[in-house]
């Protein structure tokens, strides 16, 4: 990541900071840099923010934080709150896997799935269900059946870790 985007290691300023993954993984932080954000708004504007620059050993992405996403409109202040009657200015596409790491993880196979799959043998990826009405009472004597019930329902969409599909 460095080399493509022309930094060199001694142009990084020391942190002490510890970054984590979603699954509280540790990362190793080279340093940081500041740097100015910038997008092309849908009706031809540009947004731009500054924000610090983490780079990580383990990553071969950028990623941009929650506060820059907001900073430049594609997200609220108050996310994941859902805000109906918010209109943004901008429009971005963004592409990327938070699954994207410096080395590619082999797919794990779902055991007796029937479904439709990909080229690589996930599940196709698929949107979220609604919320489910459960299928019997959250209790400690169901704790197993309704593990085993979420995981089922939400195999193809949340629970999907495929790194071969958008």
């Amino acid at each position: 990541l460095m080399q493509g985007l022309g930094i060199r290691l001694k142009q990084l300023l020391p942190t002490n900071l510890t970054l984590f993954t979603a699954d509280k993984k540790s990362l190793t932080v080279l340093g940081v840099m500041p740097v100015i954000i910038s997008m092309k708004c849908g009706d031809g504007d540009t947004a731009t923010t500054r924000d610090l620059l983490y780079i990580v050993e383990e990553l071969s992405s950028v990623f941009i934080s929650r506060d820059a996403l907001s900073s430049l409109g594609i997200i609220s202040k108050e996310f994941p709150a859902v805000h109906y009657n918010m209109s943004f200015g901008c429009v971005a596409g963004v592409q990327g896997s938070s699954a994207d790491t410096a080395i590619e993880q082999p797919c794990i196979k779902p055991d007796n799935f029937t479904g439709e799959t990909a080229d690589c043998g996930c599940p196709v990826r698929e949107p979220p269900p609604e919320p489910p009405t459960l299928p019997f009472p959250a209790t400690e004597e169901n704790k197993e059946k309704l593990k085993e019930y979420l995981v089922e329902r939400y195999r193809a969409s949340t629970l999907n870790t495929c790194q071969h599909q958008p």
